[in-house]
């Protein structure tokens, strides 16, 4: 994770403590009987004895295990932001890879057009 990434993640987690939406989304999850995604499996097991509610951590997640299912599925907040925060960095590595991928096509097409000549 980068310094920024680290910095946002503190300064979201800090604003949004004991605010109420993790609290808010176990009680929708809950009243519609939906799945809860929580951020990790111990904070979903907690969840889960506590409330009595379908509960999963992001890590083990798999929304092809969803798929063709009549229930919903709820995010918890943080949740969602740590599913952001690990797209946008899977995203940044992929973007790297490429360029580097990139410099090595035209590496290798600057090799092949000195060997035909």
């Amino acid at each position: 994770m980068s310094k920024l990434e680290d910095i946002i993640n503190v300064v979201y987690q800090f604003q949004n403590r004991g605010i109420g939406k993790t609290h808010a989304a176990i009680m929708h999850a809950k009243e519609i009987g939906a799945t809860l995604v929580c951020v990790n499996r111990q904070h979903a097991r907690e969840i889960a004895s506590e409330f009595g509610i379908n509960t999963v951590g992001l890590e083990s997640f798999n929304a092809d295990k969803f798929r063709g299912s009549k229930k919903p599925v709820v995010f918890d907040p943080d949740a969602l932001f740590a599913a952001m925060m690990g797209a946008d960095r899977d995203i940044n590595s992929l973007q790297n890879i490429n360029q580097e991928l990139r410099k090595e096509i035209e590496n290798l097409k600057t090799e092949l057009a000195g060997e035909d000549a």
